[in-house]
C-alpha cells in the first residue's frame, strides 16, 4: 500500500507542478501585456508632450511676429505724425502754435526712434516697470488713450456710415 500511496503522491505532485506551470503562464503573459501597455502609454505621452511644446512654440512665434508688425506700424505712424508737425512748422508762421507743433514733432520723432530701437518684449517690460513705479500716471494715460481710441473709432464709423 505504501507503494500505491507513493505513486499517488508522486502523481499528485506532478499535477500540482503542471497546475503551477499552467497558472504561471497567464500571469507572465499578463505581465508582458501590462509592460507593453505601459511602454506604449509612455511613447504616446512623450509624443503629446512634444507636439504640445511645438504648438506653444508656434503660437509664441506668431504672437512675437504680430507684435513686431504692430510695433513697426506704430513707429511708422509716429514718424508720419512727426513729419506732419514739421510741415506745420515750415509754414513760416510765428507764435505759440508753430512752437507747439515743433515740440510735438520732436516728441513724436523721439517716440518713433524709441520704438524703432526696441523689441516688443522690451516694450512690455518697460510698460510693466512704468506701471509699477507710477501707477497713477499709468492709469491716467490708459484712460486718456482709451478715450482717444474711442473717439477715433466713433469718428471712423460715422465717416463710413
Amino acid at each position: 500500500m505504501s507503494q500505491g500511496n507513493a505513486g499517488k503522491i508522486s502523481e499528485g505532485n506532478g499535477l500540482e507542478e503542471q497546475w503551477r506551470m499552467d497558472s504561471a503562464e497567464p500571469s507572465a503573459a499578463a505581465r508582458q501585456v501590462g509592460e507593453s501597455v505601459k511602454d506604449e502609454a509612455s511613447v504616446v505621452a512623450d509624443e503629446i508632450k512634444s507636439q504640445t511644446w511645438g504648438l506653444v512654440s508656434e503660437a509664441a512665434n506668431a504672437v512675437r511676429e504680430q507684435a513686431e508688425i504692430q510695433q513697426q506700424r506704430l513707429a511708422d505712424g509716429m514718424h508720419s505724425l512727426s513729419d506732419q508737425f514739421d510741415r506745420m512748422c515750415e509754414a513760416g508762421e510765428q507764435g505759440f502754435a508753430p512752437e507747439l507743433a515743433r515740440k510735438a514733432s520732436e516728441q513724436a520723432d523721439g517716440v518713433a526712434r524709441w520704438l524703432d530701437d526696441r523689441e516688443p518684449g522690451d516694450l512690455v517690460e518697460e510698460v510693466k516697470t512704468f506701471a509699477r513705479n507710477r501707477p497713477g500716471a499709468f492709469i491716467s494715460i490708459a484712460v486718456a488713450a482709451g478715450i482717444v481710441a474711442g473717439r477715433l473709432v466713433r469718428s471712423a464709423a460715422s465717416r463710413q456710415g
